[in-house]
């Protein structure tokens, strides 16, 4: 059965492009029920409840906040549901483009990111190879590759992956670019989306936003 159907999408931000795609209705709801049941396994779940972000986060294979604390943590299993996910979501999103993408068929860490009414992701940039600290202070003795595909499990009518550009000093920035999201919504950040200056976050949801993230993380020492 063929899970995706083709949707191209060039969103156009200057020199930035995202490359889009959809998977199917039935597809997004089988993780919906997935997620629903709760069973994460040996995951790393974490609630963020800070001022400018907020919302829950279950992290398979290398975790962030795991990374932060022991640069020796080790990987949790991912689960075959989400390598199937990814590996799927990545040949749709070839098919959908005009030129080779060249993306890797590996990644070692997976977000599930769940917002509820009132939640929200500051803008922010991932750690890059130029990066030895996050935004925080903290040491990282990792970075994460250039690409990033995203998927979009449950839409909110206002709630939106949007990037933005940090040299503008607005705090309503007219030149942001929010995603058209719904069910089933698969992007790929890639090449000046990624770095500075231009940040990435999720405006306020209303109701509850679900999305999985799909990345590398490669270790600076050993």
């Amino acid at each position: 059965m063929r899970h995706f159907h083709i949707l191209s999408i060039k969103i156009i931000m200057k020199k930035i492009e995202l490359v889009t795609a959809h998977i199917s209705q039935l597809l997004a709801e089988s993780i919906q029920f997935w997620i629903a049941r709760g069973d994460f396994g040996d995951a790393v779940v974490n609630l963020q409840n800070e001022q400018d972000t907020r919302r829950q986060t279950i992290e398979y294979g290398y975790s962030y906040h795991a990374m932060v604390k022991d640069p020796q943590a080790e990987p949790t299993d991912i689960p075959v549901i989400l390598q199937s996910l990814y590996w799927a979501a990545i040949a749709t999103l070839q098919e959908s483009s005009d030129e080779e993408l060249n993306l890797s068929t590996d990644f070692n860490n997976c977000i599930i990111s769940i917002f509820g009414p009132g939640d929200k992701l500051r803008p922010h940039v991932d750690v890059d190879e130029t990066r030895t600290h996050t935004s925080k202070g903290d040491p990282v003795h990792f970075y994460y590759d250039k690409d990033v595909v995203g998927i979009i499990i449950k839409a909110d009518p206002k709630g939106k992956l949007y990037l933005v550009d940090q040299r503008e000093e607005e705090e309503e920035n007219p030149d942001a670019v929010y995603l058209p999201e719904e069910d089933g919504f698969v992007y790929l950040m890639t090449g000046e989306s990624r770095f500075v200056p231009y940040a990435h976050g999720v405006s306020e949801v209303t109701d509850q936003r679900i999305s999985i993230t799909f990345r590398t993380m490669h270790k600076r020492f050993g």
